[in-house]
């Protein structure tokens, strides 16, 4: 092989190997071009699913939030309700004397409580009566009715009923209207907001109670 033939043959050689390098080259730079690509895709994926999930997260916060709003809202509107309707109720009470039922209400409280009594009463031993002085010609027509000679002190100040005790102040039966609703007012703030809830579902709409102060 002649001179110029084995030049040539050693250019040819070092120009497929420059043209393999090259190609080489751009394969691995294609190949990190194409990894960076995906690892792009990938965290732009996890960049959705952080939002989605942090945006899911605010979401349930916040419905949370404003269930525990509305629960405060309808539970003040409940008490409100539940107010207005015993204030209402001592309204009622307190103008019962002028009632044509009080008379029937008193004589029901003062054998109520006398029966209450009876069994911490000594033998021969009578019940003592505290009443209101405005009740005294009612209450003295219902005790001769019933026939019964308890000692009486007119000294207490109520919308109406009777207090009674032994003759030591040992036992005492407490039948005032006003010791009535405070025994009562326990159990109708806990089951009136049962009754109100129950309401709303059977009719669209509860009639508003008026606000009044209540009188003594």
């Amino acid at each position: 092989m002649g001179l110029e033939a084995i030049l040539e043959a050693i250019r040819q050689s070092g120009t497929d190997r420059v043209r393999a390098i090259e190609e080489h080259a751009r394969a691995e730079v294609a190949q990190v071009i194409a990894q960076a690509e995906r690892e792009a895709a990938a965290i732009r994926q996890e960049a959705r699913e952080a939002a989605s999930v942090t945006m899911a997260a605010d979401q349930a916060r916040i419905v949370h939030r404003a269930s525990l709003e509305a629960m405060h809202i309808v539970s003040e509107a409940e008490q409100q309700i539940v107010e207005q309707a015993l204030d209402h109720v001592r309204t009622q009470l307190a103008g019962l004397r002028a009632s044509a039922d009080y008379p029937d209400v008193l004589r029901d409280l003062l054998t109520e409580a006398l029966a209450a009594l009876q069994g911490s009463l000594l033998e021969g031993e009578p019940a003592h009566l505290s009443a209101d002085p405005r009740d005294r010609a009612l209450l003295e027509r219902i005790l001769r009715d019933l026939g019964l000679e308890p000692v009486v002190r007119y000294e207490l100040d109520t919308w109406g009923g009777v207090r009674v005790t032994d003759s030591e102040d040992r036992v005492v039966v407490d039948n005032t209207l006003e010791s009535r609703l405070a025994m009562a007012t326990p159990l109708l703030r806990r089951y009136l907001p049962r009754l109100l809830r129950q309401d709303a579902e059977d009719s669209p709409a509860l009639p508003p109670l008026d606000r009044r102060s209540s009188a003594r």
